[in-house]
């Protein structure tokens, strides 16, 4: 009983000290977590509507984060700031940073509305890999042990958290079915999800994140089971995924055969989990993690070779979209930190995540992003096709009743490209107003839109593997017979 009360008063004076370190940091949480509930319960205060709600609850962990950035920097930089003063300067940058991330997502019109999800996500994530970068400018110690010991005290705090969150669902469950009481379940159940997943795992996660990791001994021992587990299972699967798709690739160059559309994200999402296992094993000491890590490296450049030619195929064919550009950016942070891998193996891995946060911001704001990019290929994509069907002319549109179907299908696809991922209204020839619907199609194009399934018919199969075919004069039969049309 004493051994477990030192526990608890162990963990409570780690929760004080996590208070006293990063207040601002968990009132933005806390008011973040408030805003969340609000908009699990549709609860509106006047002008704060749900949307407004959602913005305020993305800006406040924005601030947080940046907050964090801020100290961690000026931390580990030693730079000198009066006690007095300190709060101040961490709250002044981290507003403004907080601002310039708000702005970046909102798209400012009739009222504030999220701009897109590729936008607020891609801001989140080069704010959270940003607190993994800005606290270790050292490069005298390794970064890889830093950044691992940071993640292990995330999974940590995950496993607790969920651990917590089942608990309290069977509680929650087991009270209002014998008991018979009335009341909104799954809110109740979102809503300890927020305070659980926010706030409680944002303290653990701080407790367990020293300000300056370079004080410390870093270097990770690992228990004997997870280095077996990691040295002797994970590392010699991905060396043997790797050569299958190798020869995967060997098949389609010497047979000259188109690759199948699949190959891209085998090798995108093979080639990003081998960069973590590649970072891994920076702090794993063993003879064959050595052969790996030299080995890896040249099998994911040449996967990228086909990786960047089967994407560059269907960009050729359909143009950018918002997923297409995050593959080839994907696969630029893959050639990367191959290269550095490779060739500059002995330095800091801090390379590393700096390139991923680089991409990530690139890829999330500006001309260069993802939404932009997208936006003036599609664009010009779609124009070019209104053009050669007379449909476009001196910037305005031209109705056609003698357009092939086929065509129409292509401009319909892209129009509902910009319905669904952009807006109509970065279409000034349509009209703020313009839908796909029929009507729309037919009033401003002169046709409907569905012209082509009119004529051909939706794709429908049938399927049957009893069904008696003459083979006479064939050599063999399929076992499974799809007609389609």
């Amino acid at each position: 009983e004493i051994m477990r009360l030192d526990i608890f008063k162990s963990k409570l004076k780690n929760l004080q000290k996590t208070i006293k370190l990063y207040p601002i940091v968990l009132f933005s949480i806390f008011v973040a977590t408030i805003f969340a509930i609000m908009g699990i319960w549709y609860i509106e205060i006047g002008a704060l509507n749900s949307t407004l709600t959602a913005d305020l609850l993305i800006s406040s962990l924005y601030f947080a984060m940046s907050y964090m950035i801020v100290k961690l920097i000026i931390t580990d930089r030693n730079i000198e700031i009066t006690k007095g003063k300190k709060a101040l300067v961490y709250t002044i940058v981290s507003v403004i940073m907080g601002l310039v991330c708000y702005f970046l997502i909102i798209k400012v019109d009739k009222s504030f509305v999220l701009r897109n999800q590729i936008t607020q996500i891609g801001l989140f994530v080069t704010l959270f890999v940003g607190m993994f970068v800005a606290g270790h400018f050292n490069v005298r110690v390794d970064y890889a042990d830093y950044a691992v010991k940071i993640v292990l005290s995330i999974i940590e705090s995950l496993i607790y958290c969920v651990t917590i969150f089942i608990g309290i669902v069977a509680i929650l469950f087991t009270t209002k079915e014998l008991f018979k009481l009335q009341f909104n379940l799954s809110n109740v159940i979102v809503s300890c999800a927020a305070v659980i997943f926010l706030l409680l795992n944002a303290s653990i996660i701080l407790s367990k994140f020293p300000l300056k990791y370079s004080d410390e001994n870093l270097k990770i021992k690992w228990l004997l089971p997870f280095k077996f587990l990691f040295t002797r299972i994970i590392a010699p699967i991905f060396l043997i995924y790797g050569f299958i798709l190798l020869l995967y690739i060997i098949k389609v160059v010497v047979l000259k055969t188109i690759p199948n559309n699949i190959i891209t994200n085998l090798i995108l999402w093979y080639g990003l989990f081998s960069v973590v296992v590649l970072f891994i094993s920076k702090t794993v000491e063993d003879k064959f993690i050595n052969v790996y890590n030299k080995i890896q490296p040249i099998i994911l450049l040449i996967l990228s070779i086909m990786m960047f030619y089967s994407i560059g195929i269907r960009i050729s064919y359909y143009g950018v979209t918002e997923e297409r550009y995050l593959v080839v950016v994907g696969g630029i942070f893959i050639v990367i930190s191959m290269i550095y891998y490779l060739f500059f193996n002995k330095k800091t891995y801090i390379t590393i995540p700096t390139t991923f946060l680089i991409l990530a911001l690139i890829s999330s704001v500006g001309p260069l992003s993802a939404y932009n990019i997208s936006r003036i290929d599609q664009k010009a994509k779609l124009e070019k096709m209104l053009v050669e069907e007379n449909l476009l002319v001196d910037g305005k549109i031209k109705s056609q009743s003698n357009v092939n179907p086929a065509k129409i299908k292509e401009i319909k696809d892209k129009l509902d490209y910009f319905v669904v991922k952009h807006s109509t209204k970065e279409l000034p020839y349509l009209g703020d107003k313009f839908t796909t619907s029929q009507e729309d199609m037919n009033r401003v194009f002169g046709f409907r839109g569905d012209e082509f399934e009119s004529l051909y018919g939706q794709i429908r199969s049938f399927v049957n593997d009893r069904l008696e075919i003459d083979t006479t004069n064939y050599d063999r039969l399929l076992e499974n017979i799809q007609f389609q049309y």
